[in-house]
């Protein structure tokens, strides 16, 4: 005869509300800018799986935002080392036309995508397929400023060699994802994070 285990029951009610965090998601990383009171932000979200890095370089300044005929660049978090990672598509943002740096307060890992030459710069304490999340926040500062609105939208999207997406866009406010895929161990403090994210770029509103 077939016997219930009262045990297994139990651990199985548990494990079902957190196998959602278990389980892959489309890895992608979305660079997002939008305007949050006086402030213009520049957020960094999302979880990739790292192929091969093609070596290593970093910004010059806390934040960057570069938009001109010339150069394009977008970098949020710190001025750290990054590994440098080989992109696919448009080697142009879609319109605007700005040079902000530095930021007035970043928080978070590094990451830049650089359009001359294309490439990808994710910091390199990053640990591959987990959550990232990371800002730049320039005070006193608005889309119309750099030649952007909200009704811009995407200004790109790109691949990395084993497919992943990352994309460029203007928004209306922040998106505020929880990145996955998330662990169970993680997500607490990856919550946590998000909180004091969200926080600064409240401050940035009401100053």
């Amino acid at each position: 005869m077939f016997r219930t285990f009262p045990s297994l029951l139990v651990l199985g009610a548990l494990f079902t509300p957190f196998q959602f965090l278990l389980e892959p998601a489309n890895a992608s990383l979305s660079f997002d800018i939008f305007e949050s009171g006086d402030s213009l932000i520049v957020e960094t979200s999302g979880s990739l799986t790292l192929p091969a890095s093609i070596g290593s370089d970093q910004c010059v300044f806390d934040g960057l935002v570069i938009v001109n005929p010339d150069v394009y660049c977008v970098c949020t978090g710190p001025k750290d080392p990054m590994y440098m990672y080989d992109l696919s598509g448009p080697n142009i943002f879609k319109a605007g036309a700005a040079f902000l740096a530095p930021a007035s307060s970043v928080e978070g890992l590094a990451t830049a995508i650089f359009a001359t030459p294309l490439k990808l710069g994710i910091d390199q304490n990053y640990v591959s397929a987990s959550p990232f999340l990371s800002t730049a926040i320039f005070e006193n500062t608005s889309l119309a400023e750099i030649g952007l609105t909200p009704a811009t939208g995407s200004l790109g999207t790109w691949t990395l060699s084993n497919g992943e997406t990352i994309n460029l866009n203007v928004r209306a406010s922040s998106l505020s994802p929880v990145p996955g895929p998330l662990p169970i161990l993680g997500a607490a403090a990856s919550y946590s994070f998000s909180r004091r994210l969200r926080k600064r770029i409240g401050s940035a509103s009401q100053s």
